[in-house]
C-alpha cells in the first residue's frame, strides 16, 4: 500500500485474498511503525511497535511488543519507555488479561 506520492506505508503479503505472512507498516518519515504476522487473514505470533525516531540517532526505541493468536492478545504484552525500560507487562489468554 502506498500514498499518492508513491511512498510505501504498508508492505504486506496476501494468499487467497487474505493477509498471510509479515505485514510492515511505516511512519510518514519512512521509519517502521510496526511489524505483525498474519495467517489466513488472522493476526498470529509476535507483533512489535516502534516510536517514530527509533531508526534515527535520537532513537527513543521500541514501545511495545506482544503475542497474538486469532486476532487477540495471547501470551505476553510488554510496554517500554523511551529508553527501552519495561514499564508494564501483562499476560493474556484469548484476548483476556489473566494477571492482576
Amino acid at each position: 500500500m502506498s500514498t499518492a506520492d508513491g511512498e510505501v506505508i504498508n508492505a504486506l503479503y496476501f494468499k487467497g485474498g487474505s493477509k498471510d505472512g509479515m505485514s510492515v507498516k511505516y511512519w510518514p518519515n519512512g521509519n517502521i511503525k510496526h511489524i505483525e504476522t498474519f495467517k489466513n487473514g488472522i493476526k498470529e505470533g509476535l507483533a512489535t511497535f516502534w516510536d517514530k525516531g527509533f531508526w534515527e540517532e535520537q532513537a527513543p526505541g521500541m514501545k511495545a511488543l506482544g503475542e497474538w493468536k486469532e486476532n487477540k492478545r495471547h501470551g505476553f504484552y510488554v510496554k517500554l519507555d523511551k529508553n527501552g525500560t519495561e514499564v508494564s507487562r501483562r499476560n493474556y489468554k484469548n484476548g483476556e488479561q489473566v494477571d492482576p
